[in-house]
């Protein structure tokens, strides 16, 4: 479930397209709820 996902952890439709090793990769993220302002550089702790 969404509730167990940590740092690190990698989620995917393990059906039609499981994650994978990737030397990079592209990605779109959508952040619903943050408690601070978001900037160029942000790493999530």
């Amino acid at each position: 479930s969404v509730k167990e996902l940590r740092r690190g952890y990698v989620a995917g439709d393990s059906k039609n397209s499981p994650p994978s090793g990737a030397k990079d990769f592209l990605a779109q993220v959508i952040v619903l709820n943050h408690p601070g302002q978001i900037a160029n550089g942000y790493t999530p702790v």
